[in-house]
């Protein structure tokens, strides 16, 4: 890594620097030209044309000899004058121009250290997104369970990844099915709170997918203590409308209603579940196991519901 960042300094000089010559050698071409050969050449204009006048004068008779060897030198003196301050002038403009092509590159460098600082794990998700944007959109997308044998090593890589998988749902937002395995990651992870929003978010975007709104009522269930929420009741009815033997949305129902003491309802809901299963097509184990499920369950509502009539 720490090889891979030299060179990535060491290119963002040379770029900065090879910026700074394709902006600054025109204009130093420009300067010469413009400077040296137009200045010079208006100052020549302007002596020779106030020659000609100091040779009218002398053939006029309006000067002698001696005026006239006397202007002359002084415009001579003029023009030589004229001629170091364009040169100065023009070598401070020089000056100038070398002082920014040095600026230009040492700018550059204390912009990038100054965005290196401030957001110095960004290169390592840049790494990061290299090496597992593929895995991540894999795992979000179910094309895979679990990452690759030998991708994730240590902390650091599992990290990496959680990283290049909340890139990547950010990048999809509006998929719920993404949020939704985030969510499942956070859970995982232990990451609570975290999971709480990315459900929340999933059923956002994606309210009448059932799937979502099945593990959205059950994260909201479970971190009520079981219990039923308008909230929880509302989503769990929207369910049951759109799948009527959905049996999460059932199973939440009957735990919900026998945990507020409601046990006819309750019983309704288990009854009905029973049925459910027995018109259901699946191995005659499974069935029998399911079933003998439901019923251990309706004997425990039966139970409570008489132990709350004779205590």
């Amino acid at each position: 890594m720490i090889i891979t960042k030299f060179w990535f300094f060491i290119g963002c000089i040379l770029i900065s620097v090879l910026m700074a010559l394709v902006i600054m050698v025109p204009w130093f071409k420009r300067s010469r030209s413009n400077g040296d050969n137009q200045l010079m050449s208006i100052n020549v204009k302007n002596f020779k044309a106030r020659l000609v006048e100091l040779e009218q004068d002398v053939d006029d008779g309006l000067i002698n000899h001696n005026q006239y060897h006397h202007q002359k030198t002084e415009l001579e003196r003029q023009l030589l004058q004229a001629a170091k301050v364009d040169k100065l002038k023009i070598q401070a403009n020089q000056t100038s121009k070398i002082v920014l092509l040095i600026l230009i590159p040492l700018l550059s460098i204390g912009l990038y250290l100054f965005i290196n600082n401030s957001n110095k794990n960004l290169f390592d998700l840049w790494q990061a997104q290299n090496k597992y944007h593929q895995i991540a959109d894999d795992l979000l997308t179910n094309k895979i369970s679990s990452p690759p044998a030998g991708s994730v090593n240590n902390n650091e890589d599992m990290q990496a990844l959680v990283a290049v998988m909340q890139t990547n749902v950010y990048q999809n937002a509006y998929d719920g099915e993404r949020w939704l395995k985030l969510a499942e990651l956070f859970s995982a992870m232990g990451a609570t709170d975290s999971s709480a929003l990315a459900m929340a978010r999933a059923y956002q975007v994606e309210p009448n997918n059932i799937e979502v709104a099945s593990q959205y009522a059950q994260a909201l269930f479970f971190s009520n203590g079981g219990r039923l929420t308008p909230q929880i009741r509302a989503i769990i009815n929207d369910i049951l409308q759109k799948e009527a033997q959905n049996q999460t949305a059932q199973m939440m129902l009957i735990i919900g209603e026998t945990s507020e003491a409601n046990y006819n309802e309750a019983l309704k809901w288990a009854n009905k579940l029973k049925q459910q299963i027995k018109n259901q097509p699946m191995s005659a184990v499974n069935k029998l196991n399911a079933l003998n499920s439901i019923d251990a369950l309706i004997k425990e509502i039966k139970y409570k519901q008489q132990t709350s009539i004779n205590p």
